[in-house]
């Protein structure tokens, strides 16, 4: 595989893993290395397809996450924490699933479970499916989606219907969610869903949406930082 994922490590001692969302690149996780550096070898890449990183051109999430591994293997960086938001907080679950090497999990407003679909969901995939079999062209689609390259819409089509429902209970270590109150792409229901089927989690909740943890950035190192701490 090419070592082509962009990364970036600052500090010394155990190594935390930072995972960025959908959309966006490692400097969005840069704030929340300020004072974790000074105790810890800090991981920032680029997610694959994103950032300075190229896309893989996998098919599906494990081997999205194979590839991520692969690369910190070749450079002695395997993690034994790892913090993600959004998307990168669903590739830190895949990742422990199947490895089972990592510590801790620090997942913050990430859609790991199904979410309820409402009449107007399956309303909008008919309408799709229909236009492509008439070859009609349209503009469907979320945000996320229209933005995407051509040639990574396949794979996000697999990531946004990738859940772990069923596997979450296989989840042994400990979890930390951290959430907005008020985010919409991630319901806070979710989230407290997410908490009753994990063995052993706990939960924080603070003023914001999908974005919150950059808007309560020190509230957000300091539950980091609690965890870390904690046998």
């Amino acid at each position: 595989m090419p070592n082509n994922i962009s990364c970036v490590v600052e500090g010394k001692g155990d190594i935390i893993l930072f995972l960025h969302g959908w959309g966006q690149s490692k400097e969005s996780m840069i704030p929340l290395i300020e004072t974790l550096k000074n105790k810890y070898k800090c991981v920032l890449i680029d997610l694959p397809g994103f950032g300075k990183s190229d896309f893989n051109n996998v098919k599906n999430i494990e081997e999205y996450t194979e590839y991520i591994r692969k690369f910190l293997e070749d450079n002695n960086l395997l993690p034994k924490y790892i913090v993600g938001h959004s998307f990168g907080g669903k590739v830190a679950v895949e990742y422990y699933l199947k490895y089972k090497d990592i510590d801790k999990l620090f997942v913050i407003a990430s859609p790991i479970l199904k979410p309820k679909r409402h009449l107007n969901y399956y309303y909008k995939i008919i309408k799709y499916k229909l236009k492509k079999h008439l070859k009609i062209k349209g503009n469907e689609g979320s945000e996320d989606y229209k933005n995407c390259p051509k040639k990574m819409k396949s794979f996000f089509v697999n990531v946004v219907n990738t859940h772990y429902d069923k596997l979450v209970r296989n989840i042994q270590i400990p979890v930390i969610l951290i959430w907005g109150k008020d985010d919409e792409k991630v319901p806070l229901k979710k989230a407290c869903e997410l908490n009753k089927k994990l063995k052993n989690s706990e939960l924080y909740i603070m003023n914001g949406d999908h974005f919150a943890y950059i808007k309560n950035i020190e509230f957000t190192r300091l539950v980091i930082q609690k965890h870390l701490r904690r046998k």
